[in-house]
């Protein structure tokens, strides 16, 4: 060791600059020799030749001991010699206001000094810094060289602003692109972000992109193994209305129920009442699972999220399985109280079941005034438009071929209303009735109300809550011209 020594020392005083740079390091880190005023004093003889590993060692000393001023005098001269952890750490001092005054103009000069020698946290620096200043293109810019030095943050925030930024139009492709490397790139992080679960989101809701029921599944699974309750949710929902598999979803919904943490969040619990409410509907519905007290129990635990819901499950229940049409009566008016329009055709259904027309003509009329507005408030998800439709029909043949007098009476009231709508559908099977005659349009349209009410009785309860959210009529030997004016 004293032969090098001597020999670096000699080569130090003729200025070999890496001579002094090596002694630095030797009388600072090695434990034989460590002298940190030697070490200081080789460093400096190399930091006056501009060496830029000498000037952040002595930054990284002063620094250490405390000494601000000497140790960013320093660093300013290290990143001024291409030292490309300096140029980034002043960058990083400049913009948090720490150890010097903020000055995003200096911050963003040293971290393009290292991003332009491909320094990847300086280009995911700059990335976020043009983000959250809204220049879009140059945060792209920086945050792809980042991504293409495979940097998982800067694939995050690429996915995000391709999925959510008003200033660019949304590419739902290339977002799937960046997230699904952030993910295999880097799990702990992107799922620290919640990204498996957003590509499952974004891969199951089909206005985005084309359904992938596989690829959603595959990263709800992904997320759920970390207990993310979102994830679990849509995999009992993907199992249950997608996949008609009632034991997977049950199995995901009780695993849900059992969560730690499920009633730490308000956003948390309000999952959980959803997942309370499709246990109980589970139980209703699928003939291996089914069980009305028990689905009567569930229903009741998610009143408190969706009371005018459990009201209105409760009242299929009690007049279809219960033979109870007081008590269901009572739950659907309670319902209708809450402005969930569905129960009125509920009412209208149950009536025309128990021959009182007069009262199932109102409810239908009823339902038919509102059902524009149940549409705007979000529960399209309960086969509105089929039971709009089964609604006209009612209405219409009992006007026009039974002619009943109050049937008759509420079809005045839509011509009154004017709902050009409803009027249309109308207007459509009249000219029907005048073209192909009472008998032979009567046959076609006894066909397609049969249609309606026959799947109505046989399915009831996964027809009226939106279990099968199809339309019903489908392909049936009628004449598809007749069809028109009732849309797709």
């Amino acid at each position: 060791m004293n032969k090098l020594l001597v020999f670096l020392e000699t080569l130090s005083i003729q200025n070999c600059v890496e001579a002094q740079y090596l002694l630095g390091k030797i009388y600072y880190n090695n434990s034989k020799t460590i002298d940190d005023d030697k070490a200081i004093f080789f460093y400096k003889m190399a930091a006056n030749q501009n060496h830029g590993k000498s000037c952040f060692k002595l930054f990284k000393i002063y620094f250490k001991n405390n000494e601000i001023r000497e140790s960013i005098y320093y660093l300013e001269l290290a990143a001024q010699n291409n030292h490309v952890v300096a140029q980034h750490m002043l960058g990083a001092f400049y913009n948090m206001s720490k150890y010097v005054p903020r000055d995003i103009s200096k911050s963003i000069y040293y971290f393009t000094l290292a991003a332009d020698q491909n320094y990847s946290d300086s280009q995911l620096a700059l990335g976020l810094l043009f983000f959250m200043y809204k220049d879009i293109p140059k945060s792209i810019y920086y945050l792809e060289k980042a991504a293409n030095n495979n940097k998982a943050m800067a694939m995050i925030f690429l996915g995000d602003i391709s999925l959510n930024n008003e200033m660019i139009p949304h590419d739902f492709n290339k977002s799937l692109f960046y997230y699904e490397k952030a993910v295999e790139l880097d799990f702990a992080l992107a799922n620290s972000y919640n990204i498996p679960r957003i590509i499952g989101i974004i891969y199951y809701n089909k206005e985005y992109i084309p359904r992938d029921i596989d690829k959603a599944i595959y990263y709800f699974e992904l997320s759920s193994r970390y207990d993310d309750i979102i994830s679990i949710y849509y995999l009992a929902m993907i199992y249950d209305e997608k996949l008609n598999n009632p034991q997977k979803a049950l199995f995901h919904l009780m695993k849900l129920k059992a969560h730690p943490h499920i009633y730490k969040d308000p956003r948390d619990f309000y999952t959980l009442l959803k997942s309370l409410k499709m246990i109980g509907l589970i139980h209703a519905t699928c003939d291996s699972f089914f069980d009305i007290e028990i689905a009567i129990e569930y229903l009741i635990e998610s009143y408190f999220a969706f009371a005018n819901e459990t009201y209105h499950n409760l009242g299929i229940i009690f007049y279809f399985y219960k033979n109870d049409f007081s008590k269901a009566k009572y739950l659907l008016k309670k319902s209708i109280e809450r402005r969930f329009s569905i129960s009125e055709c509920i009412l209208a259904i149950i009536y025309q079941d128990r021959k009182n027309f007069k009262k199932a003509g109102l409810h239908y009329f009823r339902f038919l005034q509102k059902y524009k507005i149940s549409l705007k408030i979000g529960i399209s998800q309960f086969c509105l438009n089929t039971l709009v439709k089964f609604s006209i029909i009612q209405i219409f043949f009992y006007s026009f071929i039974i002619q009943d007098p109050d049937f008759q009476y509420f079809f005045s009231e839509f011509t009154l209303c004017q709902d050009t709508e409803i009027l249309k559908i109308f207007s459509n099977l009249q000219k029907k009735l005048e073209i192909d005659g009472i008998s032979v349009f009567l046959k076609k349209f006894v066909i397609i109300r049969d249609f309606y009410q026959n799947q109505i009785s046989k399915n009831h309860y996964q027809i009226l809550h939106g279990k099968k959210p199809s339309l019903l009529i489908a392909s049936f030997n009628v004449d598809s011209n007749f069809y028109e004016g009732f849309g797709s």
